[in-house]
């Protein structure tokens, strides 16, 4: 079982902490310091979805700055997001760094559990859909009723997606973006794993 983790969020300038999240098995905590209102929970069994990435500030002439964000929606489609900035190459490789523990404690905590349920399904046989592709039988199958059977699947990936293709033609695939298609990071990991198994 995991043992609770809190992150502190500072100010772009500073050292002031402005969020703190607290990620235990019962649900995320987000607390904001310098203010009184009271903090935030989301439940874990109430977390489904998430997606994440990094938007760039532009400026004038080039790009100024980035956010880190990451969104979370929960069992109703209520989407909660954490960003950090850095502009002008401040605290640019601390965000990161912090960005990414968060995306690690988001798995460690809640996701890697619903990629267990959807491992199970697959091992037992069910009929489901994750991020748009529909687990089969014999395959995966996207929208246009194209279908790959299970020892004919490729992944092409990348740092902000991953593009799902048969083995022998390329060309008829599926893209996902980790920022735009929601539980991308889930398909991905679950598709490597049963990849590997038909290996």
């Amino acid at each position: 079982m995991n043992e609770p983790v809190t992150i502190a969020i500072p100010r772009l300038i500073g050292r002031k902490i402005v969020k703190k999240l607290t990620f235990d098995m019962d649900g995320l905590k987000i607390e904001r310091p310098p203010t009184f209102a009271p903090a935030d929970h989301l439940p874990a069994n109430e977390i489904v979805e998430f997606r994440y990435g990094i938007k760039w500030i532009k400026g004038y002439a080039f790009t100024i700055g980035r956010h880190y964000f990451i969104d979370l929606r929960d069992m109703d489609g209520v989407i909660t997001t954490i960003k950090l900035k850095s502009y002008y190459g401040i605290r640019k490789d601390a965000g990161y760094t912090l960005w990414n523990e968060i995306i690690q404690q988001l798995w460690a905590h809640y996701f890697s559990a619903i990629f267990n349920h959807y491992f199970d399904l697959f091992k037992n046989y069910q009929t489901f859909e994750l991020a748009g592709v529909k687990f089969l039988f014999e395959g995966i199958g996207f929208e246009n009723n194209y279908r790959i059977p299970w020892e004919d699947i490729a992944l092409s990936n990348y740092r902000t997606y991953f593009v799902i293709h048969p083995r022998q033609n390329p060309k008829e695939n599926k893209s996902l973006y980790f920022a735009r298609d929601w539980n991308a990071f889930i398909l991905q990991r679950l598709l490597k794993k049963i990849i590997d198994q038909h290996k």
